[in-house]
């Protein structure tokens, strides 16, 4: 939807907005932290709407809970976008200066009257009307999604079609309004960022890009056209399938437990079954994979090592060793480094620590997207938590607005009638 990974607000949101859309995700057991920041607003006066197929935790709270038939999300939120539209509460100003395809919208749209999408769903068709109401008069809201949404075969279109509400309503890149993905994992932010999520490249960058490949052979100091265009493969379940196969003879698990947490867990054993050699690197010993593995690396933990952490909201924070790893476990960066000059990379694995690795990263900045940590470093982090995009060391921790169209972090979008927009999507045309 909007070109690059990561949301495009900040946690100072929960504060702003006046009505919450929370959908596919159990934020009172899983994100307990931002759950009781909401319920503050709450409290003030804000609405809480929650969709789940069970009355949990969090729909406990809610102003007004939507119980939802599983696999049913897409017909609910285009339903709320229909209403959206009827009721006249879209940002026509918006559309027009920020969105490509609106034009499609209303035939798209016809399909999914309140009376549809109730016998889709299963929710009343009150509820639907009331939480398109809430959403269409609130000055700023916010959607708050995770797993439930995102881990289906066509997750990429729950997210989609929810992304299309804030864009119809131009509820995003302001206080208090915006999609806000609540990553389902410990710095799963830091993952995407680095590079190793599907087809990725550091910077949010991708392989499938000539210009990326290009880039990042540069940052790397490798010979041009070292990189392959075809190496993101069809994702972790195929992997395991091709090994099964023969096909893939070797693999490293690092810092996972994909026996107990991978899809069609039979393919995965299969697999490990399958291959000839097998390492894992972990801080536990007795997990379900490491029984299928012929070596096994002792890792540290996060309190036994030094780096740099990115939560859901674009933060940086240094997370600095409380103890001493025990026996021979190491930090994971340094097992990675010392493997890839055992087997003679010495030149570009030759680190000291993990500050250097850091300092490194920094150099990806993406103007295009607006992914920049220029600003960022070791010395920096150890006095405050830094929030990207951030161009500048001298310049302000707190950074909570994407897209913001200053020609600092990405590069200055000017129209072919001379206007610069506040805002500016990474998409060919903004």
């Amino acid at each position: 939807s909007l070109g690059a990974d990561g949301p495009p607000g900040s946690y100072e949101d929960f504060a702003h907005a006046d009505v919450f859309l929370v959908t596919g995700a159990n934020m009172a057991d899983c994100h307990p932290i931002l759950f009781l920041r909401m319920m503050e607003r709450v409290k003030a006066g804000a609405k809480l709407i929650v969709v789940d197929p069970r009355r949990n935790a969090t729909a406990a709270k809610a102003d007004l809970y939507l119980r939802i038939r599983p696999g049913t999300d897409l017909a609910l939120l285009n339903g709320l976008l229909h209403l959206l539209v009827e009721n006249g509460h879209t940002d026509p100003a918006f559309i027009a200066e920020h969105t490509e395809g609106w034009e499609q919208m209303p035939a798209f749209l016809r399909d999914y009257p309140p009376a549809v999408v109730a016998g889709i769903t299963g929710i009343p068709e009150d509820d639907i009307r009331q939480a398109a109401r809430w959403i269409g008069e609130a000055g700023e809201w916010m959607s708050c999604w995770t797993m439930g949404l995102n881990q289906s075969t066509h997750g990429t279109w729950n997210t989609n079609a929810l992304i299309n509400l804030h864009l119809a309503t131009g509820a995003i890149c302001r206080p208090g309004s915006g999609p806000f993905s609540l990553t389902g994992q410990p710095n799963a932010m830091g993952g995407r960022e680095m590079g190793y999520m599907g087809p990725a490249l550091p910077g949010q960058r991708s392989v499938l890009s000539d210009e990326d490949r290009a880039f990042t052979e540069e940052l790397w100091g490798i010979p041009p056209g070292t990189l392959r265009a075809d190496g993101s493969g069809n994702g972790t379940v195929d992997m395991f399938r091709r090994m099964a196969e023969g096909e893939i003879k070797a693999c490293w698990i690092i810092c996972t437990n994909p026996v107990a947490s991978v899809a069609n867990r039979r393919t995965v054993i299969e697999g490990l079954e399958a291959a000839e050699f097998v390492v894992t690197q972990d801080v536990f010993a007795d997990t379900e994979t490491n029984a299928y593995a012929d070596v096994v690396l002792p890792a540290a933990l996060w309190a036994e090592s030094e780096g740099v952490m990115i939560n859901s909201e674009r933060t940086l924070t240094l997370s600095r060793r409380a103890t001493d790893p025990p026996g021979e476990a190491w930090p994971d960066w340094r097992i990675i480094a010392e493997v890839a000059c055992a087997l003679g990379y010495e030149d570009a694995f030759g680190y000291a620590s993990a500050e250097e690795i850091f300092a490194e990263i920094t150099r990806a900045w993406n103007p295009r997207t607006g992914y920049d940590l220029r600003g960022v470093t070791y010395e920096r982090l150890r006095g405050t938590p830094v929030q990207w995009p951030s161009a500048d060391v001298e310049g302000p921790a707190r950074n909570p607005v994407r897209y913001l169209n200053d020609g600092v972090s990405q590069e200055l979008t000017v129209r072919p009638d001379g206007s610069v927009p506040r805002l500016a999507f990474p998409l060919p045309g903004g």
